[in-house]
């Protein structure tokens, strides 16, 4: 017995499939963009937003499921920042932002609604740097986050003490690394690392720009660290990574055996801030 041949679809079936491929396809496009349209969505509102890379860190410190948003972007100049219509917009639908407005106090627009802000520190300036004082502030950054319903209550004290280990270690770290340079000294390009080498003792014999707003360094200053680098016993230059370098390079081509070391007193939004400090501590010289 010969087989049926199995009939091919004439025009008139042909035309009948052609809506319901259309639906498949119109649904299908829709899905697409849903799903392409979601990750904004979700970043539209954030929870928690810092004005610095390392405040979002300390959130990191105690939850490393919290994602804070930064306002200070990673190419962005953090002595004259201004805040854009779209970040003000962010700031007014968070629930908690933090600010240390001993560094950010200068920025223009930071305007975010009454009751949402936690000042980490109103008077100091690179806090974060000097393990003491983050110690001393978790507690109240935990508490914020637990009255906003963004870190369990029960879970609290734990998260303190993990935190808490973590920063004793930095600080017997620092405390091992600094210790052969609190005679010597250092020269700092930026003064940001200054708390933590006064908190350790380590004489700071000059810093080249003369605030914490970026300006450059004046010729007395450049030619009193070309004096101390020359010297019989030169300290360790302190360069920050994310400033110009054309000072430094003026010195090192004087100097050519100077000691140098790159640190990073900001880091990049995301970033723990136990894992910014480790990691300036593995430039340190041993």
């Amino acid at each position: 017995m010969v087989p049926a041949r199995r009939r091919s679809p004439n025009r008139r079936d042909r035309i009948a499939l052609r809506p319901m491929t259309v639906r498949l396809l119109s649904c299908s496009a829709m899905l697409l963009l849903g799903w392409m349209l979601r990750p904004t969505v979700m970043m539209a509102a954030p929870s928690v937003v810092a004005t610095l890379p390392p405040l979002a860190g300390m959130v990191r410190l105690l939850d490393p499921e919290l994602a804070p948003d930064c306002l200070l972007g990673a190419s962005a100049d953090p002595h004259l920042m201004r805040i854009t219509p779209r970040q003000a917009a962010a700031l007014r639908r968070a629930r908690l932002l933090l600010r240390s407005s001993g560094d950010d106090g200068g920025w223009r627009g930071l305007a975010p609604r009454a009751g949402t802000v936690l000042d980490l520190w109103p008077d100091r300036h690179h806090a974060w740097l000097v393990p003491a004082w983050v110690r001393r502030r978790l507690p109240a950054l935990a508490d914020a986050l637990v009255r906003r319903g963004l870190l369990p209550a029960a879970e609290r004290d734990a998260r303190l003490a993990r935190a808490s280990a973590r920063l004793d270690a930095l600080e017997a770290g620092w405390r091992r690394l600094l210790a052969p340079w609190r005679e010597r000294g250092v020269i700092m390009q930026h003064p940001a690392w200054r708390a933590l080498m006064r908190h350790f003792g380590v004489a700071v014999r000059a810093v080249l720009e003369p605030s914490h707003h970026g300006e450059g360094a004046g010729p007395r200053r450049l030619e009193r660290a070309l004096r101390l680098l020359r010297g019989s016993d030169p300290p360790l230059l302190l360069v920050e990574e994310s400033h110009g370098n054309r000072m430094i390079d003026w010195l090192r081509a004087r100097v050519q055996d100077a000691r140098v070391v790159r640190l990073n007193a900001l880091g990049r939004c995301g970033l723990p801030l136990d894992r910014l400090m480790a990691d300036n501590q593995s430039r340190w010289p041993r």
